[in-house]
């Protein structure tokens, strides 16, 4: 049978398809792997030093090891403030799948305990890219049909990957490498992975979508459950659509009613229906029953958390009073208006003279009498990501706009073609905007946007604002800025678009160019001043690293006396963010957080000691002294212990009554690769006065803790008395250095 006229033949259908296919698999690897380097940047600090470990990125190893043992409960010691006491055992509430993502590498070795955090970090972050480029391809074809993907095109795909990737919350996640960034990040790459399935399933429904999609929303809910929840609402609502379809089977009288259903929603049900909509009900069964049943196991409840047992509850009087003024739960209704307003406003960025330049607007407004847990530094979604707002705006308008057609087909110069089906448009005649739009592809995001919503319900509900919380709405977010991000291709770029006046193509373009812009250096700048200057984990030589930069950049540039700097005996009262106090003759440089103060960079006087140190390969498995401090009566000691080759491990002897123990009690963290039998520089700051320790080796950080340590008085290096549960000496050798402070001096010369 031949070809009706102007129609190409399959042959160069099939050609074309797969030139378009590869010339969009093209341009997204290549966004994908240039955000996927600027995270990798970002996520290690710029060192890509991978395998680091960090306070609060254990949890996951530790529990996947707890599997390895049969049970679910961790040490206490581990999980810290976040561990929830119940039956006298301790759990975690983050959920499972991250730590089972960690069995294939840990069955194997003991090396990796600790420092898989960033690795996963990156894997995740690239899995939501790839996700989000394979739900661009099918919004293309719902929007698009078989349109062909030029060169151009293939180019501009790269530029929205990278600024998914690079201009919103998943790039900020890299700031902090913590379990609470890794649940947020696997969390919203599993979600928006489900949703992609479940756009696939529903605009053709097969098996295999339909598992896909199940299996990856039990993922997602075992991970994070607020955001994996949204998957589970959109996976009901098509279970209902399709239980509604075979009941309409049974009653002819209602057939003509329900079926109106189905194409609200765009979807297409499978004929019979009963055998899909078993299989959806199982969908969303098997999580929620997963999800209750390890609750169960845990905390001896459904869904609820018993937050009033969690360590950070029973040692803060701050967390007992949210609890005790929100009836024992950190989620309500009355957080709402608060929570809205900070994630919505419009105008949550300030400008600052330091380098990056742009930072976090002050503090959330809290609207009404409300007790928050926290109120972290955030921006909110039109502020700090415009481009994907005001596509996600048009993408919302475009998909839920009433339809005009009401077959499932979109019309291609004569012909019907389904959308992805691969028949190209032959000549200049496509399908318009309008009547792609009215068709029931585009309408088949509808029921996943509504389901998306309820992933953001937990972020909107909870009494703590922060800006990570943002990335459960990135499944939502892209789900409508996907299909805005293909209308604009569709009038714009490419053969058959849709005519429209140069002038508006030029200044939309370049609007489109200069937010984009600024939307990737506003994530960059708040992910920076996060990670080196306003986290919870921020080590010494991060914090000293960046204002030495900050300083130089403003000195270049400005001149002058440095910005927000105080010369002080002591620590003032009162300050802005990321002040700077020099306290007495360079004892310490410290900055404000926001919160507190920091330190930046201690002297001798400080509470800093730096040493001379040869690591010795001798007493294997045992703690050795290499500090005891505290005055006569020894109460902190700093330990290391040879591991094998050259791994060491540092541990801190203190009070260890608020981790779990019944006392003093050693601290230690993973194992670290130092040279032995060669000079290393090994600085010691004790911060007494804020309570936190920080060890550095060659200027690497190897040992952290926030908790009150000992004043560094009467120090005894290499050596403990018999009372201290190590070795008598230092195998090794250890001598004292001066402290030198180029910080204070450059400072003080600006003054």
């Amino acid at each position: 049978m031949r070809d009706g006229p102007g129609v190409p033949p399959p042959a160069t259908h099939r050609r074309d398809s797969e030139t378009s296919a590869r010339r969009f698999l093209y341009g997204s690897t290549v966004g994908i792997t240039i955000a996927g380097a600027a995270f990798a940047w970002m996520v290690t600090g710029g060192t890509f030093q991978f395998f680091r470990s960090v306070p609060f990125s254990t949890f996951y190893d530790v529990q996947a090891r707890s599997f390895l043992h049969g049970t679910w409960s961790m040490p206490a010691s581990v999980l810290s403030i976040e561990g929830i006491r119940t039956g006298g055992r301790t759990d975690m509430y983050f959920g499972p799948v991250p730590a089972l993502f960690r069995l294939p590498v840990l069955i194997f070795t003991h090396r990796l305990d600790g420092r898989l955090t960033e690795p996963s970090l990156l894997i995740g972050f690239v899995v939501a890219l790839v996700f989000a480029s394979l739900l661009s391809w099918r919004v293309r074809g719902m929007i698009r049909g078989a349109a062909p993907v030029s060169r151009f095109e293939a180019a501009l795909t790269a530029a929205i990957i990278v600024v998914i990737g690079l201009g919103s919350v998943l790039f900020f996640l890299g700031a902090t490498a913590q379990v609470y960034e890794e649940a947020e990040m696997w969390g919203a790459a599993l979600a928006l992975g489900s949703f992609y399935a479940l756009v696939g399933f529903l605009n053709r429904p097969s098996a295999g979508r339909l598992v896909a999609t199940g299996v990856l929303t039990t993922l997602a809910l075992l991970t994070r459950g607020s955001v994996g929840a949204g998957p589970v609402v959109a996976l009901g609502l098509a279970a209902a659509v399709y239980l509604l379809a075979w009941m309409a089977t049974r009653v002819p009288r209602w057939q003509s009613t329900i079926q109106r259903l189905p194409r609200a929603f765009g979807m297409q049900v499978a004929d019979p229906p009963g055998r899909f909509g078993v299989g959806l009900v199982a969908a969303v069964a098997i999580p929620v029953v997963l999800y209750v049943a390890i609750n169960e196991i845990k905390f001896g409840t459904l869904f609820s958390l018993p937050l009033n047992h969690q360590v950070a509850t029973l040692t803060n009087a701050h967390p007992q009073a949210v609890l005790a003024a929100n009836g024992g739960s950190l989620f309500g209704l009355k957080f709402l208006p608060t929570n809205l307003l900070q994630f919505a406003r419009p105008d949550a960025l300030t400008p600052t003279r330091l380098f990056p330049w742009v930072f976090f607007p002050g503090k959330a407004l809290v609207l009404g009498h409300l007790l928050y847990y926290s109120r972290d530094w955030t921006s909110s979604v039109p502020a700090s990501m415009p481009v994907l707002f005001l596509l996600a705006v048009l993408g919302v308008v475009s998909v839920f706009r009433p339809a005009r057609l009401r077959g499932r087909f979109a019309p291609v110069r004569g012909r019907f073609a389904a959308p992805g089906s691969g028949i190209a448009p032959a000549g200049p005649e496509p399908v318009t905007i309008e009547e792609a739009l009215a068709s029931p592809g585009i309408a088949g995001l509808r029921l996943p946007l509504v389901g998306s919503v309820a992933g953001t319900a937990g972020m909107l509900v909870i009494a703590f604002i922060a800006e990570r919380y943002l990335s459960d709405a990135m499944p939502m977010l892209l789900l409508a800025a996907l299909p805005g991000w293909h209308v604009v291709m569709r009038r714009w770029v490419g053969p058959g678009t849709i005519p429209t006046p140069k002038v508006v193509r030029t200044v939309g373009a370049a609007v489109l160019v200069v937010l984009a812009l600024f939307e990737l250096w506003t994530t960059f700048s708040l992910s920076l001043f996060y990670q080196r200057e306003l986290g919870s984990a921020i080590t010494i030589p991060q914090r000293a690293g960046m204002v030495s930069f900050q300083e130089q950049v403003d000195q270049t540039l400005v001149g002058g006396p440095a910005p927000g700097v105080r010369f002080a005996p002591t620590l003032p009262t009162h300050a802005e963010a990321l002040d700077l106090a020099v306290i007495g003759n360079c004892a310490g440089v410290y900055q404000f957080d926001g919160k507190s103060w920091q330190p930046v960079e201690l002297g001798a006087h400080g509470g800093a000691l730096l040493l001379n140190v040869d690591f010795p390969r001798t007493e294997l498995g045992r703690r050795q002294p290499l500090l005891v401090t505290g005055g006569a009566t020894p109460q902190d000691v700093v330990a290391v212990t040879w591991e094998g080759g050259d791994l060491y491990r540092f541990s801190y002897l203190f009070d260890g009554s608020a981790f779990g123990g019944t006392g003093r009690d050693w601290y230690t963290e993973p194992a670290v690769a130092v040279a032995p039998g060669q000079p290393h520089r090994v600085q010691v700051d004790l911060v007494t006065g804020l309570g936190q320790i920080y060890i550095t080796v060659d200027g690497s950080p190897v040992f952290s803790l926030l908790y009150p340590v000992a004043p560094p008085n009467g120090v005894r290096l290499g050596s403990a008395p018999p009372s201290i549960s190590t070795t008598p000496v230092f195998a090794g050798r250890v001598r004292s250095l001066p402290v030198p402070t180029p910080i204070c001096n450059d400072l003080e010369r600006r003054r």
